[in-house]
C-alpha cells in the first residue's frame, strides 16, 4: 500500500492532480481509519492509465467512458468499497458481518426450494385434477350410453306394443 505522496512522485505527478482524478473519473480510492487515501497496485495502474490516455491528447469523456467498459476498473471500484468497508470492522463485526451473509444466502436457497416445491405442487395437482376430470367425462359418457340404451329399449317396446284399439280392429 502507498500513500497519495508516494503514488504522486512514482507517477510523476503532483497530488493535487491524484486528487483531481479521483473525483473527475469517479475512482474510489481505499482509505484508512483516519481517512487518509492508500493505494494499491490496482488503483497505481488504473493512475498509470490515465496518464498515458492524458499525455495522448484522451479527453476526460473520453477517459470515462473506457474506464466505465474496463473490467478492472469495475473489479476496482468493487474492491475498495471492499477494502474499506474491512479495514474498518473487528473481528466480532466480520463475524457477524459472516453470519449476515450465511443467513442471505441461507433465505435465498430457501425460497427457491420453496418456489421449486411449490411448482411440483402444482404439477401434481393439475396432474390430478386431469386424471379426476377423465374419470368423471368417462362416468358420464357410461351413464349418458346407459339412458340411451334404456331410451331406445323403450322406444321399441312402444313401437311393438299394439294399442287397445289396435288389438280389436287390426287382429
Amino acid at each position: 500500500m502507498y500513500t497519495i505522496n508516494e503514488v504522486a512522485e512514482r507517477l510523476n505527478l503532483n497530488s493535487q492532480t491524484l486528487r483531481k482524478w479521483e473525483n473527475d473519473f469517479e475512482l474510489k480510492i481505499p482509505r484508512n481509519d483516519m481517512g487518509h487515501r492508500y493505494y494499491t497496485d490496482r488503483e497505481i495502474e488504473i493512475l498509470e492509465n490515465i496518464k498515458i490516455w492524458k499525455e495522448k491528447g484522451a479527453t476526460k469523456k473520453i477517459i470515462n467512458e473506457y474506464l466505465g467498459k474496463t473490467d478492472k476498473f469495475k473489479e476496482q471500484k468493487e474492491q475498495a468499497l471492499d477494502l474499506i468497508t474491512l479495514n474498518k470492522l473487528t473481528g466480532k463485526e466480520i463475524k457477524e458481518l459472516m453470519s449476515r451473509h450465511i443467513a442471505e444466502i441461507l433465505i435465498e436457497r430457501e425460497e427457491k426450494l420453496k418456489e421449486e416445491f411449490k411448482k411440483e405442487l402444482e404439477q401434481i395437482f393439475e396432474q390430478q385434477q386431469y386424471k379426476t376430470t377423465e374419470k368423471v367425462i368417462k362416468q358420464v359418457k357410461a351413464e349418458n350410453q346407459k339412458l340411451m340404451n334404456y331410451i331406445a329399449k323403450i322406444r321399441e317396446e312402444d313401437k311393438n306394443k299394439k294399442g287397445f284399439w289396435k288389438k280389436l280392429f287390426y287382429k
